[in-house]
C-alpha cells in the first residue's frame, strides 16, 4: 500500500489491488530503522516484454510476481516497483519493505524495475522520466535518502542488468556512483 494520503498527478501509480497482486507469504519485511531512509536505489530492467501497456502490463507484472514466488521461492515480486514502458509506475513491495533484488543490498535500497530487455533497445522517454520522479518523489518523502546513491544492478552483481541501453542513461543521472561488486 502507498504510504502517502495523496498521489501526484505527473505520475500515474498502479497499486498491487489495481494489478491484482497476490498477497506475500509472509508479512513483509519492513527496512531496518539504520537504513531508512534507504541511502541506495538499484536499478533494473525485466529483460522480458519490450513493448506493453494497460492489461497487458498488469499481466506482465503479474508474471513476474508468479514467477519471483513460484520458481525463485520469494515472499513476493522483488522488486519495489516496475515502470511500464508507457511511464505507469507499479507498486512492487512499495516503499520501506525490503526487497529481494539485489543480494546484500535489499535491506537498504529501493529496486525500481523497467520493463523491457535495454540490452536490444532503449528504454522510453516516459519510463526513464517516471523513473527519475519517482526516486524524486522517494526524496520529498524521505523514504530515500537525499544523498543516495544510484545503481545499475551490474554493479553489485555478475549480470547484464540493467542492459547496456539503460546502463548507459543511469550514469548520466544525478547521484550516480561508480562503485563495482568487484571491489565491494
Amino acid at each position: 500500500m502507498f504510504l502517502y494520503p495523496v498521489l501526484p498527478d505527473y505520475l500515474h501509480f498502479i497499486s498491487r489491488c489495481e494489478w491484482r497482486a497476490l498477497p506475500p507469504k509472509i508479512d513483509p519485511e519492513r527496512i531496518p530503522a539504520e537504513y531508512q531512509p534507504v541511502p541506495m536505489v538499484v536499478i533494473h530492467h525485466s529483460a522480458l516484454n519490450n513493448s506493453c501497456s494497460g492489461l497487458v502490463c498488469d499481466e506482465v507484472v503479474r508474471f513476474y510476481q508468479r514467477l519471483h514466488m513460484d520458481t525463485n521461492g520469494w515472499n513476493d515480486i522483488g522488486y519495489n516497483f516496475l515502470i511500464s514502458p508507457n511511464g505507469d509506475v507499479y507498486e512492487g513491495r512499495g516503499w520501506n519493505v525490503v526487497g529481494a533484488h539485489a543480494f546484500g543490498y535489499n535491506s537498504k535500497s529501493v529496486g525500481i524495475c523497467l520493463i523491457g530487455n535495454f540490452e536490444e533497445i532503449r528504454p522510453t522517454e516516459e519510463a526513464l522520466r517516471s523513473a527519475q520522479e519517482l526516486i524524486s518523489l522517494g526524496t520529498d518523502m524521505n523514504m530515500i535518502a537525499e544523498d543516495y546513491e544510484l545503481i545499475g544492478h551490474r554493479q553489485v552483481r555478475d549480470t547484464l542488468c540493467p542492459g547496456e541501453n539503460l546502463f548507459s542513461v543511469i550514469k548520466n543521472w544525478q547521484h550516480w556512483s561508480n562503485i563495482s561488486y568487484t571491489n565491494i
